[in-house]
């Protein structure tokens, strides 16, 4: 507990502005769709007439924010709690999905559209970030020496600070292969995978959500 609260301490300003950017972007997905439902059902005069869009705009915002924030948090954290992983992670969904719903019965509808279009929102772009994940790893277990001229990216879990951390989480890699060879040591890394020669990177990609991956880029020379 004392080791993720000094990591989350030393941390927070990167958590903060990653969860504004980041979140900021999930939540106007959020909003526009919560307004396109609005127009498709012709009840716009309904959020005019109360002046409801600033409203639903900063909770979209607010939302996102928190969703990015405790994302991060997570997956920094998760190697020693598991409370957000797993089969754990989808109890929490189905939780979540069952009370909010359920907590919507009482309120206005207008209220009630944009709980149940916000729920359906986050878990269309997490099905759809699982998607792009799950095509990722396919890449990474199906790696073959024999497809030339293509990149694989190795995410990592957390950031490289040093040469020394680089070659540990490339190594790790690679002890799934029988002939390794390392040409030259550093950053990048020149290396022979089964004959094939490869420049080891680091690199940062987006996901479906916008949330930054750190990865190793295994690209083939």
């Amino acid at each position: 507990m004392k080791n993720t609260l000094y990591l989350i301490k030393n941390n927070y300003k990167e958590y903060i502005k990653n969860s504004i950017i980041y979140g900021s972007y999930l939540g106007f997905i959020i909003f526009s769709i919560f307004m396109l439902l609005v127009f498709i059902m012709n009840i716009e005069n309904v959020v005019s007439n109360q002046s409801l869009a600033p409203i639903f705009f900063i909770l979209s915002l607010t939302i996102g924010f928190f969703i990015i924030f405790f994302r991060n948090i997570n997956q920094d954290i998760r190697y020693n709690y598991n409370i957000l992983n797993g089969i754990s992670g989808i109890y929490w969904i189905m939780i979540i999905t069952f009370f909010i719903p359920v907590l919507s019965i009482i309120t206005p509808f207008i209220f009630k559209l944009f709980i149940n279009s916000t729920i359906v929102t986050i878990l269309s772009m997490w099905f759809l970030e699982y998607l792009y994940l799950k095509n990722t790893a396919n890449d990474l277990n199906t790696f073959n020496s024999s497809k030339k001229y293509k990149t694989i990216y190795i995410e990592l879990n957390k950031k490289i600070n040093s040469v020394d951390e680089f070659l540990e989480e490339l190594d790790r890699y690679c002890l799934q292969f029988e002939n390794v060879e390392y040409i030259s040591l550093g950053i990048p890394t020149k290396l022979k995978i089964d004959n094939v020669l490869y420049e080891a990177d680091i690199t940062e990609y987006y996901s479906i959500i916008g949330t930054p991956i750190i990865a190793i880029s295994l690209k083939t020379l």
